[in-house]
């Protein structure tokens, strides 16, 4: 029976052996592996100072030294129930060929290779679920470029005794020691550059760089007569720019697109000094900077809906001109209505008007009804005709003449309608007849010798004019 037992424990002390010497051969062989964990039981997080802050990326110059943060944190992967650990956990941090360790770490490490590439900490203490590790160190820029610095996380899972890992990577652009200004231009949390390549500080900082490729410089130019170098940079990568930045005045400031002189090509509008106020614009078609002075035109219909007023050049930029421009105003007014003068800032009968913007100009455009007449025609009896009671005989008369009573005849016509037409006599006030309808007449019984006849149609909307 001892011999059953003894046996049996010496099987258990194999296994647990053999299962412990695989781990430590996993892990070590993990160091290397740069496949992801799926299980995502180690977070890392790797991140450089940059003042108060941690960020992954960071731009600097050489011979300058920043220090560096590695968060370990352990997700326990068993769900509900006892809660696992992580144990046996191994650092390793590698430093690109640019970047040196430069000490002071939060807690001494382990191991250092000969050329001071790779540092080593192994973790005495075992993490718990959502528990974290954080080491901190200082590393000094020695070389110019990108340098990319990465974080290797190893470390048993119990009660699985499974190997897990994880890495992490921090980002430094190195630049060369030089006289430099840095600002987020394009709004992604990281700065770029524009630093005086050339060492001559006379023409200011001319070389723009974003060490993330996120925006470009369209145009490095002296955009505001200063003798330096400013920069128009796109942040859309749609070729156009979005920001003007004057690095020497700390000037960042947005950029309006637009045809400012109606040539059909659009200029880049900015403000140059940082008031608020565009003041100058760049034309793409001359490759000139022009100053922006720009005046409103406001037009006024009266009464309103009476008319339009066509104004040309018209566009996007409207209603802005810039100094000086000419513009063309042309009255156009609607139906029932006509064009009778501009009043305001320029007065004139004429329908086409030209405006020189050396101010903001306000025109008011005025219209009025326009009163149709009816028109009227005696179509019996006519002149060199001879009428012999109603019946029409020829005559070589100038005048028609008639003889005993004779029937009138008349047309009247009107875009609003005839209402009625009224027949009169001489300077009578009320009229012989009032016909209503088609054909108008009028059986005229007296005598018309000497007598003058009188037709007044009346439009419908206005029974008496």
């Amino acid at each position: 029976m001892k011999i059953k037992i003894i046996t049996i424990l010496v099987l258990i002390s194999l296994i647990l052996s053999t299962i412990g010497i695989t781990g430590s051969a996993n892990q070590t062989s993990s160091m290397d592996d740069t496949q992801p964990d799926p299980t995502k039981t180690i977070q890392v997080i790797k991140l450089i100072k940059n003042n108060t802050e941690w960020v992954p990326e960071l731009n600097t110059s050489t011979g300058s030294t920043v220090r560096f943060k590695i968060n370990v944190t352990y997700h326990d992967t068993d769900g509900d129930g006892k809660g696992f650990i992580l144990t046996e956990i191994v650092i390793k941090d590698i430093l690109p060929s640019g970047l040196e360790y430069a000490g002071n770490p939060s807690e001494p490490y382990d191991h250092i290779t000969d050329d001071g590439k790779n540092i080593t900490w192994d973790i005495s203490e075992n993490l718990e679920d959502n528990e974290s590790h954080i080491i901190e160190f200082d590393v000094l820029i020695t070389e110019t470029g990108e340098q990319i610095n990465k974080v290797n996380v190893s470390g048993i899972e119990h009660c699985y005794g499974e190997q897990r890992w994880g890495e992490a990577q921090a980002t430094i652009n190195v630049f060369p020691v030089c006289d430099a200004k840095y600002k987020d231009v394009d709004d992604d949390q990281t700065d770029e550059i524009a630093y005086n390549e050339d060492e001559n500080s006379s023409n200011g900082y001319e070389k723009f760089i974003d060490p993330d490729n996120s925006s470009e410089a369209v145009l490095s130019t002296d955009a505001d007569n200063d003798g330096k170098i400013d920069h128009f940079i796109d942040i859309n990568k749609d070729g156009l720019p979005d920001r003007y930045w004057d690095p020497d005045d700390d000037i960042l400031t947005n950029i309006w697109i637009v045809d400012v002189d109606y040539d059909t090509t659009n200029e880049w509008v900015y403000d140059s000094d940082g008031d608020g106020k565009y003041d100058k614009y760049y034309d793409p078609s001359d490759e000139i900077i022009h100053p922006y002075i720009a005046y409103t035109l406001t037009t006024s219909i009266i009464p309103a809906g009476s008319g339009i007023v066509l104004i040309a050049p018209n566009g996007p930029f409207s209603p802005l001109y810039l100094k000086d421009f000419e513009v063309e105003l042309t009255a156009v007014a609607n139906p029932g209505w006509k064009f009778v003068r501009y009043s305001g800032d320029i007065n004139s009968n004429d329908a086409t008007v030209k405006v020189i913007m050396n101010s903001d100009k306000e025109i008011s455009v005025i219209f009025e009804k326009e009163i149709i007449l009816p028109t009227v025609k005696i179509t019996k009896p006519l002149s060199k005709h001879l009428y012999f009671f109603n019946i029409e005989l020829e005559s070589t008369e100038d005048q028609p003449t008639i003889v005993g009573p004779i029937k009138v005849k008349a047309d009247a016509t009107s875009e609003k309608g005839i209402d009625r037409v009224e027949f009169y006599l001489d300077n009578e006030e009320k009229p012989r007849k009032i016909d209503t309808s088609e054909p108008y007449t009028w059986m005229w019984l007296l005598k018309p010798l000497g007598r003058e006849m009188r037709l007044f149609p009346r439009q419908r909307q206005h029974p008496r004019c």
